[in-house]
């Protein structure tokens, strides 16, 4: 087990080869992958059995795993998320904070849902957050007919709205722009600006790519909620892809089918933070030249990046490279709702845009600091340079 430590590639190989993944605790070794941010060690593991899957996804939870990454487990495992409660009210109570602090109002019922436990939370956080006399606290307190629980609280007027929903919140100063960057964004709807998009990635050597979903209003629909908006990006230029307005499957398949020789490119490496899920949930296969930064960052040695969980987040990422962390306020705003503001744009841009730079920042500090970095052992006894940015790392699905 305590190779799973050190390598934990090598000790999985190790049990494949000998048989022993059936004679092995399972609990224990997810929770040591876990521990060490190993999660395509965990999906390799647990690949096959539903039961260990299940298994993992409430090891995620406990572990308090990025939330993004439990919902690609629930795709890829085709497990209900009604059937993992504790997620269901996190998602849910997560997304109340978000609305509230962003002012999002209008969204606060539909974020609530049914359940009396999140109807509760909803007004105890506005109650707290508003104050008693707050048109708004008034408003959904007495909708879900919460007025015995805040006696102090009145009925709204008549005429009272709750107004348009803010999913554009202010620029911060101190988080990454796009400026900081050199990096612009566009919005692309349609399958002729795709194929345009499509061509120009097609000349780069290094594209980020991330999604946007739905899941943040609704977490029980996490599994079956299809992708509002995929990002591609070179350094420079980021496509924001929209894949709700074309209402019919054809629509949406025309523009993913305007990337598939991108994806199926050896010559483009496709940059992402466990892309797999996404990639499934999109129903895009082949992609070839993938590379995981979550997987390349663990292979790193000396310039270890702080941890969210069980996971190096984005942002840390970004703070740690870059020099600014991501603002994160516009992550769970409705993406399906159209047209996107501008703050959802700019935050979806640097989520793929980002990954290019953070990759190129990698691989300068490597360049420049050989012997901090850990290179992976190949039988060639490649450089660590070449063993961290060469082929060792890069997979296809």
């Amino acid at each position: 087990m305590s190779l799973l430590y050190v390598n934990s590639k090598a000790a999985l190989d190790l049990m494949y080869d000998l048989s022993l993944v059936p004679h092995i605790p399972a609990d224990s070794v997810m929770r040591l992958l876990l521990k060490t941010n190993d999660i395509p060690g965990a999906d390799r593991f647990v690949l096959g059995d539903p039961i260990r899957q299940r298994a993992l996804v409430h090891l995620m939870i406990e572990h308090h795993v990025d939330d993004k990454v439990i919902k690609k487990r629930l795709t890829k495992f085709r497990l209900p998320p009604d059937d993992f409660p504790v997620y269901v009210e996190r998602r849910r109570r997560a997304t109340l904070r978000y609305l509230v602090h962003a002012k999002q109002y209008s969204d606060v019922p539909d974020a609530a849902g049914s359940s009396d436990a999140t109807q509760l939370y909803a007004a105890n956080l506005l109650y707290d957050q508003c104050g008693h006399d707050n048109p708004v606290t008034r408003h959904i307190v007495h909708l879900f007919g919460l007025g015995a629980h805040f006696p102090d609280v009145l009925a709204p007027p008549a005429s009272f709205d709750l107004g348009a929903n803010k999913d554009d919140p202010p620029p911060l100063a101190g988080f990454l722009t796009l400026e900081h960057l050199h990096a612009t964004v566009e919005f692309v709807d349609s399958v002729t600006a795709a194929t345009a998009a499509a061509a120009f990635l097609l000349s780069e050597p290094v594209v980020g790519l991330d999604t946007e979903w739905r899941s943040s209003f609704d977490a029980a629909a996490a599994s079956t909620t299809p992708c509002a908006v995929l990002q591609l990006a070179s350094a420079s230029r980021a496509f924001v892809i929209d894949l709700q307005s074309p209402r019919d499957d054809a629509g949406k398949d025309a523009i993913l089918a305007a990337f598939l020789p991108l994806f199926t490119s050896d010559a483009v490496l496709k940059l992402g933070l466990d892309v797999s899920g996404d990639f499934k949930a999109l129903g895009v296969r082949p992609v070839h030249c993938i590379l995981d930064l979550q997987t390349l960052q663990k292979a790193i040695g000396g310039r270890k990046a702080p941890t969210t969980g069980a996971k190096t987040s984005l942002t840390d990422l970004c703070r740690h490279y870059l020099g600014f962390p991501l603002d994160k306020r516009t992550r769970m705003s409705n993406w399906t709702r159209r047209p996107l503001t501008s703050a959802q744009m700019e935050y979806a841009a640097l989520d793929a845009v980002a990954l290019v730079h953070i990759y190129h920042a990698m691989k300068a500090a490597s360049e420049g600091n050989p012997t901090k970095h850990k290179a992976a052992k190949t039988s060639n006894k490649a450089s660590p340079k070449n063993s961290l940015f060469g082929s060792s790392w890069i997979y296809s699905i």
